[in-house]
C-alpha cells in the first residue's frame, strides 16, 4: 500500500509539472514527491515511461463517486462499475495505453540482467480494493488480497487486448466477458474452496 502511494506521488507530481509546460525527469518528479531519487529510478527507469503515465494521469477519474451510487452490498455491482470505468478509460486512450505496454515491457527487456522492477501498478488494484471493501472483514487477509490480484487480470488494458486481438470479440462481448470472469471469481471467493 506504501509502495503505491509513493509511486503515485512520483506520477502526480509529473503530471502537476506536465501541467506547468514542463517536461520532468524521473530526478525532477522524485524531487517535487520529495521522493528519493533512487526510488524513483526503481518505479521509473527512465522517463519516458515516467511521462506517458503522467499523461495518462490526468485523465484518471476518481472511482470513489461512482462507487458511491452503487449498492453498498452488492459487489458484484461494485466490480461492474471499476470495470465499466476502465473499459472505458481504455478506449478513450487506447492508442497511449498500447504505448505504454510497448514502454513497460522495453523496460523489462532492457533490465534482462537485473531484478525485474514493476513496471505496471496504477490505480487498478486501488479501485479493485474500494469495489471489494464490502468483503474486506468477511475473507481473511490473504483471501482478500488472493481476490484483488485475480481481478485485477479482468480488467485494464492487458484484458482488452487479449479479448479483442487474440480473442478477436468486439467491445460489447469484451466487456461482457471481463465481468463474467470477475463475477466467477468474486462468487468463488465468498465460498470455501481447496484452491490455495
Amino acid at each position: 500500500m506504501q509502495k503505491r502511494r509513493t509511486r503515485l506521488a512520483i506520477v502526480v507530481a509529473a503530471a502537476s509539472l506536465l501541467a506547468q509546460g514542463r517536461r520532468p525527469t524521473v530526478a525532477e518528479a522524485a524531487d517535487a514527491a520529495l521522493v528519493s531519487r533512487a526510488t524513483a529510478y526503481r518505479y521509473f527507469p527512465s522517463q519516458g515511461a515516467l511521462l506517458l503515465e503522467a499523461a495518462l494521469q490526468s485523465t484518471h477519474p476518481e472511482i470513489a463517486p461512482a462507487l458511491a451510487d452503487a449498492p453498498a452490498d452488492d459487489v458484484n455491482a461494485r466490480f461492474d462499475v471499476v470495470c465499466t470505468a476502465m473499459f472505458e478509460r481504455v478506449i478513450e486512450a487506447e492508442p497511449q495505453m498500447r504505448q505504454m505496454l510497448q514502454i513497460t515491457q522495453q523496460e523489462w527487456l532492457d533490465n534482462s540482467d537485473v531484478v525485474k522492477p514493476r513496471l505496471r501498478q496504477g490505480r487498478r488494484l486501488e479501485w479493485i480494493e474500494q469495489a471489494l471493501e464490502p468483503l474486506r472483514g468477511r475473507l481473511d487477509k490473504n483471501d482478500f488480497e488472493r481476490l484483488v490480484n485475480g481481478l485485477a487480470m479482468t480488467v485494464g488494458v492487458e484484458a482488452y487486448i487479449a479479448l479483442r486481438d487474440v480473442c478477436g470479440l468486439d467491445n460489447q462481448a469484451a466487456i461482457a466477458t471481463m465481468r463474467w470472469a470477475g463475477h466467477a471469481l468474486i462468487t468463488a471467493a465468498k465460498r470455501p474452496t481447496e484452491i490455495t
